[in-house]
């Protein structure tokens, strides 16, 4: 029984740092509000693939939000697009 407990306490904070991933936390700041160490963290990167893909799509989405505000903001503040435009096609 306290295998079980251990796993479904463990499933519950990997589905945090996802949570807190996507929605612009750090994956370090959210190792730390799960209350686990950042090594802990790519520990179980290195054994749970599903997990660490997981993450990744984590930052992804929250890469689009930002990206979504930053397109509409633009539109309203052309400094915004000038910048995004420097920094997103440098060359």
């Amino acid at each position: 029984m306290d295998g079980i407990n251990k796993a479904e306490e463990i499933a519950k904070k990997k589905d945090n740092i996802c949570q807190w991933v996507e929605e612009g936390m750090s994956k370090k700041d959210s190792s730390i509000l799960a209350g686990i160490s950042e090594q802990t963290l790519y520990d179980w990167f290195k054994v749970d693939f599903s997990f660490r893909g997981r993450v990744e799509a984590s930052v992804i989405k929250y890469k689009q939000k930002l990206v979504k505000c930053v397109n509409v903001n633009a539109v309203k503040n052309g400094n915004i697009a000038i910048e995004v435009l420097k920094r997103r096609f440098s060359e």
